[in-house]
């Protein structure tokens, strides 16, 4: 199953887009160190169960056109028109 990972920038998480051809398209927020996500959000390291590492969604054709056209809006709000 291929799958790209987008780092964030400062913060404590990346993005990752996993899909199955024909099959599925996922979009996970993953920890960036592997520490679970109840230990980062709550900085408890004793935290009980669950460790998940990440969260994921899994869309449609018609809801990823929509993040597309979203993050472009999004993208040129804050950058600019790409040339």
């Amino acid at each position: 199953m291929p799958k790209e990972i987008i780092h964030d920038e400062v913060g404590l998480f990346d993005l990752v887009i996993s899909w199955s051809p024909d099959v599925h398209l996922q979009v996970g927020i993953q920890t960036r160190d592997g520490r679970s996500l109840n230990e980062v959000l709550r900085g408890d390291e004793n935290s009980p169960p669950p460790n998940y590492e990440s969260v994921w969604g899994t869309f449609n054709r018609p809801q990823v056109n929509r993040a597309i056209r979203v993050l472009k809006h999004a993208r040129n709000s804050v950058f600019g028109v790409d040339e």
